[in-house]
């Protein structure tokens, strides 16, 4: 689009619109999909059991600072791993940052900035995971 859009006489690839439509598509495939919180339903019915508020796991995560990140998610993936003994390793990152994403949404961040500390707290949380040996 952009291409064509600056006056290259190339055939469009795609038309006004479509970068926004695909961006749409894109944002509810992210974490911060929910229009209310900006955050994704747990969807593995184990999963979202092992974090349901008030579960242990998720009373780790409720506890984490700046302090105490790596050791509180290390926790939070031993007590999920206790309610869901089954979930595949990508499902357990997924669910721990789903469960995780409710805070980055209450932090008044743009998009952006919530965007990227979910991922940077997936990539702790898939590091904790490897690191303990948890992963199949």
């Amino acid at each position: 689009y952009v291409r064509t859009a600056w006056g290259n006489n190339a055939r469009p690839s795609a038309g006004p619109g479509d970068v926004g439509k695909a961006r749409d598509a894109a944002s509810n495939l992210s974490m911060l999909s929910d229009p209310n919180t900006h955050c994704k339903p747990i969807e593995n019915a184990s999963l979202a059991s092992a974090l349901a508020p008030g579960s242990a796991a998720q009373q780790a995560l409720g506890a984490i600072n700046g302090g105490n990140f790596l050791s509180q998610i290390s926790t939070a993936i031993k007590d999920t791993r206790q309610a869901a003994p089954n979930v595949k390793p990508a499902d357990l990152v997924n669910g721990i940052t789903a469960a995780f994403c409710p805070r980055v949404a209450a932090a008044h961040l743009t998009r952006a900035e919530a965007a990227q500390r979910l991922g940077n707290f997936s990539m702790l949380v898939w590091g904790q995971l490897n690191q303990k040996g948890g992963h199949d």
